[in-house]
C-alpha cells in the first residue's frame, strides 16, 4: 500500500512540474563581503557572474552588501575581487526560483603591492571558515549535508563521510574521531558552547538518535578533528563549529517539509524598517507521533519529539549588531517488553530527554579593523529514565530511575584586531556556571535500593585565550596561541600552548603542521558518583582535566580546478585519563559513550591514537561530484592494571566512497533529478565477552574484564542511496526525496549483552535497512 501511494504521489508531482516547464525563471543573489581578518565590510568590492553570454555583476555598498537581480535559475559561479585583496571564486551555487540566494564571503588582504597583477586566493571550498584553523579542519556546506546519501539532513551524520570520522553502526549519530570517545566532541553555535543538540540523548553524552539542528537553519560551518587553535577549549576529540544563517532582511520566505522523521515549517523575513533586521524560525514535530495520535500507526515504542530553533539579527547605525538565537527540543519514548513465548508484557521503560539554549550576542566595531564580540546565554539539558518490571507476584515495580538535569549560565567577550595585513590578534574570556541536580537509584539483585547519584549544587569553568596570526610571507602563515582554563570543582588551572604553520609551495599545493596541548573536564555526573551506596563516598570530586598532546603533519594539492587531494598523519598522546582506582582494573573513561560511571576514578590512565588520513574530493561541477576518504589508525589505552589494550573504538580502518549526479529533465535546469550514493566499509568496534553463568547467578550482566575489548565486532559495511526530484515554478520550488540507509540490509554483529528478563545472552546488530521519504516546498 505504501509503495502504491508513493508511486501516485510521484506521478502527480511529476505531472504538475511539467506545467510551465519552458518558462524562464530568475532569482536574486545577494550578500555581504568582509575582510577575512578584521570582519569589517569591504566597500566597492566587485562581484560578478562569469557567464560570457549574460555577464552580470555589481559592487558592494558602504556596508559591504551587494545585490544581483534577474539571475537565471540553475547553477552559477561568483567571482569576488577588491583592490589589494586576493580574488575569490565561489563555484556551483544553486539558484532556485522560490528563495533569494544569500552568499556571504571573506577576502584576504594581499601582502603584495598590486598593480595590474591579479592575485588569486589559494584557498579551496573545503578550507575551514575560521581563518585561525590551518590543520585538521574542514568546512561543510548546507548543500553537502542535504546531498550526501545516508545523512537525513543531519550534520553529525554528514561528517562521517570525512576521513578519520566513524559513525555508530547501531544507528545513533554519535561519532568517533581518530579513535577518541564520542564524549570528546564539542558543540558550538555562533561561537558559543551549547549542550548536545540531539534528541534521545543522555546527560554527558555527545550524540543521540536525531539531531535537533535543522539544515534549513544552518549556514556553512566547520568541523575540526585535532590540534585546535586556542579559540577552542574544554575539548579533546573534535569540534562542531556551527553557524546559523540570517533570515532574509528584504522579503518574507517560507518552506514546509513533510517526511517520515518529521514535519516542519520555516519562516523568515524582515522586521519593519530599513535597517536590515531579520528573523528566522523553524519548528518540527515528529511525524510518527502525529500518526500515532491519529491512530494510523499502532506499535510499541513510537519515538515522539519536537524542536524549535530561531535567530534574530538587528544591525544598528551606531550601537553595533545584536543577535538573539536559540534552539531547543524535547523527546520521549515508552517501550514494552514482551515474553517471547507468552507475548505477555513483562517490563516497561520510559526514556525522555530535553535541551534548550538561548543566547544574546553583540558585535561592536571599535574601528575599521577592530571589534568586540560579547554574549550572554542560558541553557538546559537533561534526561530521565524509568524501568518497571514484574516481580514474583506479577506486580509491576520500579527497579531503576534517574533524573539528570543541568542549567548552564554563560557569558563571554572577545576582542579581534587586524593590526596590519601581516598580523591579527584575537583574545577572549568566558565563564560557564553549571547548576546541576542529579538523582539515580536502582533495585539491586538482593531487592535493596542503591543510590548512585544524589547531588545538587553548582560548578564553574573559566577560560581565557589569546591567538596570534602572523603572515611572515605571502606563502607562510604561523598561528600561535595559548588557552587557560580553570574548573571550580577542584580549582585545577591548566595552560595549553598551541601553534600551527602552513607553507604554500605554489599556487596548487601546501604543507602544514600543528602542535597543541588540550584538556577537557569529565561529564559532570562523573564528579558526583556515590560509591557503595554511601553519600559520604564521592571519590571523583578531585578528578583533574583529561589531557592530550596533538601532533599533525599534512600535505594538500589542488589537482585541478575541481579536484582536491589531502593527506594528514597525526599522533595523539593522552594522559591524566580517569581510570578505576584499582590496580587490577582495566576500566578507562576512554571507552565511555554515556556520561556516567559507578567507579571510583583517578587521573592515572594513558592513551595513544595515531594514524594516516587520505581524502580525494571532486567538487560539484558539470553535474557530478565524488568523495573518497580513508583512514588507517590505531587507538590504545592503559589503565591501572598496566596492560596496553585496544580502545573500544579502535576499528583500525575506514573507507568512504561517495558519488552524486544531477540530470536535467529534458535538458531543462528548472527540473532536476539527482542520484547520490555512499559506500562505507570500516573495522568493527571491540567489546568485552559476557560470562553467562555468572550473569545468571547474579541477576545482571557480568563480563570478563580481564579480556576487555578482546572481541571485534563484524566488519561494518553499509550502502546508502538517495534519489530526489526537484522542480522550480514561479516563486515556488518543490522537492521530493527518497533515501535508503543500508540498502543491502547488512547485519553486522556489534556486541553481546545479558538480558536479565530472559536470562539469555543476546546480541546487538547494525541498524538494518531504513527508508526515509521527504517532501519540501519553498515559497
Amino acid at each position: 500500500m505504501t509503495t502504491n501511494i508513493l508511486r501516485i504521489c510521484i506521478l502527480c508531482l511529476t505531472i504538475s512540474s511539467f506545467a510551465g516547464a519552458q518558462e524562464v525563471l530568475h532569482q536574486t543573489i545577494k550578500g555581504q563581503i568582509i575582510d577575512e581578518d578584521s570582519n569589517s565590510p569591504l566597500i566597492g568590492a566587485s562581484v560578478y557572474i562569469p557567464d560570457g553570454k549574460n555577464l552580470k555583476g555589481t559592487s558592494t555598498d558602504v556596508n559591504g552588501y551587494y545585490r544581483i537581480e534577474n539571475v537565471p535559475v540553475g547553477r552559477i559561479s561568483l567571482v569576488i575581487s577588491s583592490i589589494g585583496y586576493e580574488e575569490k571564486v565561489i563555484p556551483n551555487i544553486v539558484v532556485g526560483s522560490a528563495k533569494e540566494v544569500v552568499i556571504n564571503a571573506t577576502l584576504r588582504e594581499s601582502l603584495m603591492e598590486l598593480t595590474e597583477v591579479v592575485i588569486t586566493d589559494k584557498s579551496h571550498p573545503s578550507q575551514a571558515a575560521n581563518e585561525m584553523v590551518q590543520v585538521s579542519g574542514k568546512a561543510f556546506s548546507v548543500e553537502e549535508t542535504k546531498r550526501y546519501a545516508g545523512t537525513i539532513n543531519d550534520p553529525a551524520r554528514a561528517v562521517t563521510s570525512f576521513a578519520g570520522v566513524q559513525g555508530d553502526p547501531e544507528g545513533s549519530n554519535h561519532i568517533v574521531v581518530r579513535g577518541n570517545s564520542p564524549n570528546t566532541v564539542l558543540w558550538r553555535m555562533e561561537g558559543v558552547e551549547i549542550p548536545n543538540p540531539n534528541h534521545f540523548s543522555e546527560e554527558g553524552a555527545s550524540g543521540g538518535a536525531i539531531n535537533i539542528l535543522n539544515s534549513h537553519m544552518l549556514a556553512n560551518s566547520d568541523f575540526l578533528t585535532g590540534a585546535f587553535p586556542a579559540d577552542y577549549g574544554n575539548v579533546l576529540g573534535s569540534v562542531f563549529d556551527m553557524k546559523m544563517r540570517n533570515g532574509n532582511h528584504e522579503k518574507r520566505e517560507y518552506s514546509v517539509g513533510v517526511g517520515i522523521l518529521g514535519t516542519d515549517i520555516t519562516l523568515e523575513g524582515p522586521f519593519s524598517g530599513n535597517n536590515r533586521s531579520s528573523y528566522l524560525v523553524n519548528y518540527r514535530y515528529s511525524t510518527l507521533a502525529i500518526l500515532d495520535n491519529l491512530g494510523v500507526v499502532d506499535f510499541g515504542g513510537v519515538p515522539k519529539y519536537q524542536d524549535m530553533s530561531f535567530k534574530v539579527q538587528v544591525p544598528t547605525e551606531n550601537a553595533g549588531i545584536f543577535t538573539l538565537f536559540g534552539i531547543g527540543g524535547y523527546s520521549h519514548i515508552r517501550e514494552e517488553v514482551e515474553d517471547d513465548d507468552t507475548e505477555e508484557i513483562i517490563a516497561t521503560d520510559r526514556f525522555r530527554s530535553s535541551m534548550g539554549t538561548i543566547n544574546l550576542g553583540h558585535t561592536y566595531f571599535i574601528s575599521a579593523n577592530s571589534s568586540i564580540d560579547s554574549y550572554l546565554g542560558i541553557s538546559y539539558n537533561g534526561s530521565g529514565y524509568d524501568l518497571e518490571e514484574k516481580d514474583d507476584q506479577d506486580v509491576f515495580i520500579t527497579t531503576f530511575e534517574d533524573e539528570l538535569g543541568k542549567i548552564s549560565y554563560r557569558a563571554g567577550v572577545s576582542f579581534n584586531t587586524k593590526i596590519n595585513a601581516r598580523n591579527t590578534l584575537r583574545a577572549g574570556i568566558n565563564y560557564q556556571l553549571f547548576a546541576y541536580d542529579f538523582d539515580q537509584a536502582f533495585l539491586n539483585s538482593e531487592d535493596v535500593w542503591e543510590t548512585s547519584l544524589d547531588d545538587k549544587g553548582d560548578a564553574g569553568l573559566l577560560r581565557t585565550y589569546l591567538t596570534w596570526k602572523y603572515r611572515l610571507h605571502e606563502d607562510l602563515t604561523i598561528i600561535s596561541g595559548m588557552n587557560l582554563q580553570k574548573l571550580s570543582i577542584n580549582d585545577e588551572l591548566v595552560f595549553e600552548p598551541r601553534v600551527s604553520v602552513k607553507y604554500q609551495l605554489d599556487e596548487r599545493q601546501s604543507v602544514f603542521g600543528g602542535i597543541g596541548w588540550h584538556s577537557q573536564m569529565s561529564p559532570l555526573p562523573v564528579y558526583f558518583t556515590m560509591v557503595d551506596n554511601n553519600s559520604n563516598n564521592r571519590p571523583n570530586q578531585d578528578l583533574e582535566f583529561m589531557k592530550a598532546r596533538h601532533f599533525v603533519l599534512g600535505y594538500d594539492r589542488i589537482l585541478n580546478r575541481n579536484l582536491y587531494f589531502k593527506a594528514e598523519i597525526y599522533y595523539q598522546q593522552l594522559y591524566d585519563v580517569p581510570v578505576e582506582n584499582d590496580p587490577e582494573s582495566s576500566y578507562s573513561m576512554l571507552n565511555s559513550v554515556n556520561g556516567f560511571t559507578d567507579k571510583a576514578l583517578v587521573n592515572e590512565g594513558t592513551g595513544t591514537n595515531y594514524g594516516i588520513e587520505l581524502t580525494l574530493e571532486r567538487y560539484f561541477n558539470k553535474q557530478y561530484y565524488f568523495l573518497v576518504s580513508g583512514a588507517l589508525y590505531n587507538s590504545t589505552y592503559e589503565a591501572l592494571d598496566g596492560v596496553t589494550r585496544d580502545t573500544r573504538f579502535n576499528g583500525n580502518h575506514a573507507l568512504n566512497v561517495l558519488f552524486g549526479k544531477e540530470f536535467y529533465v529534458k535538458g531543462n535546469p528548472h527540473r532536476v533529478f539527482s542520484l547520490n550514493t555512499r559506500m562505507t566499509m570500516a573495522g568493527g568496534y571491540l567489546y568485552t565477552p559476557l560470562l553467562l553463568d555468572e550473569s545468571i547467578d547474579k541477576g545482571e550482566g557480568v563480563y570478563d574484564f580481564a579480556r576487555r575489548n578482546s572481541i571485534r565486532g563484524d566488519e561494518f559495511m553499509r550502502w546508502d542511496i538517495s534519489a530526489s526530484y526537484s522542480w522550480n515554478r514561479p516563486k515556488t520550488r518543490h522537492e521530493i526525496k527518497v533515501e535508503v540507509q543500508n540498502l543491502t540490509n547488512n547485519q553486522a554483529q556489534t556486541m553481546e549483552y545479558y538480558n536479565d528478563l530472559t536470562e539469555e545472552q543476546e546480541y546487538s546488530y547494525q541498524l538494518g535497512l531504513f527508508p526515509v521519504i521527504m517532501y519540501t516546498i519553498e515559497f
